[in-house]
């Protein structure tokens, strides 16, 4: 027989991240992305996933580990920035 989880959406929120950069000698460009991110959660566990629509990026479900659970998306969507 199958196993099966419910989640319950705990919280959505958007978050702008703006990414600033150099360009050459001209100063800095800036780009904001912008995250839809969604944390779910089931007894005491937690997990996170995020969109960035105009990037078609999408972070998958993930399990959070941290207890601020809100500024541990935020700096796994910054790190996916950095690979980007």
């Amino acid at each position: 027989m199958e196993s099966v989880r419910k989640f319950t959406i705990y919280s959505q929120y958007l978050v702008e991240i703006d990414d600033v950069r150099p360009m050459g000698n001209m100063g800095t460009v800036t780009e904001t992305w912008a995250w839809e991110i969604s944390i779910a959660k089931r007894e005491e566990e937690y997990k996170g996933m995020a969109i960035e629509r105009s990037k078609n990026i999408k972070i998958p479900w993930i399990l959070l580990n941290e207890t601020v659970l809100d500024e541990e998306m935020i700096e796994i969507c910054k790190s996916h920035m950095l690979n980007k």
